[in-house]
């Protein structure tokens, strides 16, 4: 009975999204594929996100948005997406429909109330502050995701935000969260986000948020977690993005307290050669001093990628080449354990 009441409520959002869809202003979406190999011969891709599962062919995503203004204050937007990366960002699960190897999930949901030009309030379900990639495959530079994104940050959040806008080059976001990627909050505190923005045009664009609240289930600790990313475009041809995170947390045992930080940095140059060719890379490091987001206490962990992209038409290709080292042994091989890895993977992208 409980498979069938799934499978209900799975075929309702279907018609909902129908229905919704037909209604919308504006409509996009993409269809995203890759396979990724490991050169060691197993399974699993340490310290990554999307593609931890190793020498896989995966429909990543069918990526749907929907948006509209119905009138002049009142604006909204949906992002829903079906396949592999919902199963990782997704929350249905917390909603007893679960999430499988193929799931679907509410990526955004959210509404906006425009008091003036420069007052703005959202409400809903979107995506974190922070960082350089994001859940939308097609906006990265890279195919994998870096450590930064899956380690450090959140995915998405449900809760409200206000947009204040002083002037064309700043504006700040202040607003309350359920928490870390939860639908449903797991316990009786919110959480905080805050971001400023400032927006220089092609020489420096950046955001400097701030996050604060207990994230734990029944506990009195606080995490808390500022980034700075930003993008310049100096250089002719070459859109440069950088990032760097920190974060602390406690966490309570039969021991007692024990005070957790974690923080990394990375560079992701894209070099543009030609209208449909470009070339993007990846530098990052991150250290988790004492475990507190990968479980391996005193890691430090980098990674380097190149991706070239050709872009034609509606379709998009890209391969990447990777090479993870860490100082500690934690890249499972099929004879073992190594201290790096070298993975290869080919994704093609079509736009709606």
């Amino acid at each position: 009975m409980n498979y069938i009441f799934k499978k209900f409520n799975f075929v309702i959002i279907i018609v909902l999204l129908i229905v919704i869809v037909s209604k919308a202003q504006d409509f996009s979406g993409y269809i995203d594929a890759s396979y990724n190999y490991n050169f060691s011969g197993g399974m699993t891709n340490s310290l990554r996100s999307y593609d931890a599962r190793a020498n896989q062919i995966l429909l990543n995503n069918v990526h749907l948005g929907i948006a509209g203004t119905p009138s002049d204050k009142v604006s909204y937007y949906a992002e829903v997406d079906f396949g592999t990366d919902a199963a990782v960002h997704g929350l249905l699960h917390q909603s007893g429909l679960g999430a499988g190897p193929v799931a679907v999930d509410i990526q955004e949901a959210a509404i906006t109330y425009a008091f003036s030009d420069a007052v703005k309030f959202t409400g809903g379900k979107f995506v974190t502050f922070q960082g350089i990639e994001v859940i939308e495959s097609p906006l990265n530079p890279t195919i994998s995701r870096g450590y930064l994104y899956g380690l450090s940050e959140a995915y998405t959040h449900v809760g409200g935000y206000f947009t204040f806008i002083p002037s064309g080059v700043i504006d700040l976001k202040v607003g309350v969260i359920n928490g870390w990627d939860l639908l449903i909050d797991n316990n009786m505190d919110k959480s905080f986000i805050s971001r400023l923005g400032v927006n220089f045009g092609d020489p420096l664009a950046f955001g400097i948020s701030f996050y604060t609240g207990i994230e734990q289930v029944n506990s009195e600790n606080w995490r808390n977690s500022v980034d700075i990313t930003g993008v310049t475009k100096v250089i002719p041809g070459i859109t440069l993005y950088f990032q760097g995170n920190y974060g602390t947390e406690t966490f309570t045992d039969i021991s007692g307290d024990t005070d957790t930080k974690w923080f990394g940095f990375g560079l992701q140059p894209v070099i543009a050669l030609t209208e449909m060719f470009d070339l993007g890379f990846r530098a990052e490091y991150f250290a988790d001093d004492q475990g507190a987001r990968t479980g391996i206490p005193s890691l430090n962990a980098f990674n380097l990628t190149l991706v070239p992209t050709i872009k034609c038409e509606a379709a998009t290709f890209r391969f990447e080449y990777r090479f993870d080292s860490s100082n500690k042994e934690i890249f499972i091989e099929e004879t073992g354990v190594a201290d790096n890895s070298s993975t290869v993977s080919f994704e093609i992208i079509c736009t709606l």
